[in-house]
């Protein structure tokens, strides 16, 4: 089931095909071995690929204690929510909602597979939406109309995924669709046993979305340092690293890659703009990693900066025009194959 999202997350056979519509980006998809006058890997010491796991680890933890500390914000919000389901109480969960979805999705950027299960409970999107809660021309459906299912923690858990992984009962978008799309009177009097599964329901899905993010944080605190040992391999243990950025800029242009018109799929500009600044603060200068791209191959770094540069700009800008949005996938695309080409380059040396 997993595997299943991860191929719908972080499919990479799109990649393929944008490779060839970015020529303009690139001098062309094409791998040659490096010229074998290049000077040797003697520069990749341990003691460079430390200092620059060292750097990630700092900007990690940074970014894992605003994750923390924003969905405490969230779940506090949900609290007074409940209390009183108005609408600046729903104005502000919709407001820590958008800060604490925004600081998770920059805390799990440098990853791997290994978290993915965890990364389900927390992200899993598309839902299906009628698979929790009533929904028009679907009324009285989902789990919370199922008197036979008793609301509680274990319940939840063992409904999320259970035939297909958009039945989701957990995490990030359970959350905003009971407490930003079901109209206020379904959590208002007159007080009765569906009001208050809802209710019970959005409490827990918030108390498992912190515990969740708490557990996975803890995971991702070892995935990061779970690399080919430095000491004894340190240019294997950097084409690790360049790899990870590989595989989750792929991941980022997946997420992107698909437009519908004008509207972007699952991450909004917003969401994007944040995990391209962050792409850009690991890896640009003043990063570590910069410095050792740089000395792999000049030419390829040069174009991978340039290329980051230009996908930070256009993201940054007020208005995008469907001609600039059009580029955003072609520029993710190139920032992927330069970074492979980067690792095909260690292969060869």
């Amino acid at each position: 089931m997993i595997g299943h999202y991860l191929d719908h997350h972080r499919q990479t056979a799109g990649l393929s095909a944008v490779c060839l519509l970015t020529i303009g980006l690139l001098s062309g998809c094409e791998k040659s071995a490096p010229d074998p006058g290049k000077p040797s890997l003697e520069f990749i010491t341990p003691e460079k690929v430390k200092e620059t796991t060292a750097y990630f680890l700092t900007i990690r933890n940074q970014r894992a204690a605003v994750a923390l500390s924003t969905a405490t914000l969230l779940s506090e919000s949900i609290d007074r929510f409940l209390a009183d389901p108005g609408t600046d109480n729903r104005q502000q969960v919709s407001e820590r909602w958008k800060q604490a979805h925004a600081a998770f999705l920059e805390a799990i950027f440098y990853r791997s597979n290994a978290i993915a299960d965890q990364i389900y409970l927390l992200d899993a999107w598309p839902i299906q939406r009628g698979f929790l809660d009533e929904v028009p021309g679907y009324p009285d459906s989902g789990i919370i109309h199922d008197i036979s299912l008793p609301i509680t923690m274990e319940t939840l858990r063992a409904q999320h995924g259970i035939t297909d992984v958009e039945e989701v009962s957990l995490g990030f978008h359970a959350l905003a669709f009971l407490a930003l799309e079901s109209p206020l009177k379904r959590f208002n009097e007159p007080r009765d046993e569906v009001i208050e599964r809802r209710s019970e329901t959005l409490r827990l899905i918030t108390l498992l979305l912190l515990e969740h993010l708490t557990a996975l944080i803890d995971m991702e605190a070892q995935d990061l340092v779970d690399i080919p040992p430095v000491n004894e391999e340190p240019v294997e243990a950097l084409k690790f690293i360049i790899l990870r950025f590989h595989t989750n800029v792929v991941g980022l242009f997946s997420e992107v890659g698909a437009l519908e018109g004008d509207n972007f799929i699952h991450l909004d500009q917003a969401l994007l703009v944040s995990q391209v600044k962050l792409l850009h603060l690991l890896t640009a200068p003043p990063s570590p990693f910069a410095e050792l791209i740089r000395r792999i191959d000049q030419q390829i770094a040069s174009d991978y900066q340039h290329t980051l540069a230009q996908a930070k700009t256009l993201l940054s800008a007020d208005d995008l025009d469907p001609g600039a949005r059009s580029r955003i996938p072609l520029l993710l695309a190139a920032l992927g194959h330069q970074l492979e080409d980067l690792s095909v380059n260690l292969s060869y040396r």
